[in-house]
C-alpha cells in the first residue's frame, strides 16, 4: 500500500481561520439564545391571561434559561402552572366543593355568602399559547436571519 502526502498551499491558515470564525459564530449563537429567550418570555407574559384577583399571576411565572450547546428553555414555574391545560382547552360544566371546610365563602355585592358546593358554569378555550408560539417562531427566525448576516459579514 502506497500513501500519498499532499501539502496544500494555505490549509494552516484557512484552519486557524475557521476556528476564529467558529469561536464568533458559538458566541453569536449563545447572545441569539439568550435574547429570543427573553423575548419568548415577554411575548409569553403578555399573552398569558391575567386573574383580576391580587396575589401571584400565571403570567409572571415564566423564566428562560440557557442550557448550553444553543439551546435555552422557556418555563412557567408559576404555581399555578397546572392552569394552563385548563385555559387552552377550556372546561365543561361542574360542581365546586369545598376541600377541606363545610362551606365555600363567596363575595357578591358587598356581602359574603357560604355554599355547600357551587354550579360553575365552565370556562371556553382560549388558546392563547399557539399565537404566542407564532409569535416567538417569527422572532427566532428574525434572529437566524441577523445570526447568518452577522457571520457572513464578520
Amino acid at each position: 500500500m502506497t500513501l500519498v502526502s499532499l501539502d496544500v498551499e494555505g490549509l494552516a491558515e484557512a484552519q486557524e481561520w475557521l476556528g476564529r470564525r467558529i469561536g464568533k459564530v458559538q458566541s453569536s449563537l449563545h447572545r441569539m439564545v439568550g435574547r429570543v429567550g427573553q423575548e419568548s418570555v415577554g411575548i409569553l407574559r403578555t399573552a398569558t391571561p391575567r386573574s383580576s384577583k391580587p396575589g401571584p399571576h400565571l403570567a409572571d411565572g415564566y423564566t428562560f434559561r440557557y442550557t448550553g450547546e444553543g439551546q435555552g428553555v422557556v418555563e412557567n414555574r408559576s404555581p399555578k402552572a397546572w392552569l394552563i391545560p385548563l385555559l387552552i382547552r377550556g372546561t365543561g360544566p361542574h360542581i365546586i366543593r369545598p376541600r377541606t371546610a363545610r362551606a365555600l365563602a363567596v363575595s357578591r355585592g358587598g356581602g359574603v355568602y357560604f355554599y355547600r358546593e357551587v354550579n360553575h358554569p365552565g370556562t371556553s378555550p382560549n388558546d392563547f399559547l399557539s399565537a404566542a408560539m407564532r409569535q416567538i417562531r417569527d422572532a427566532v427566525a428574525r434572529e437566524q436571519s441577523g445570526l447568518a448576516g452577522d457571520i457572513l459579514s464578520s
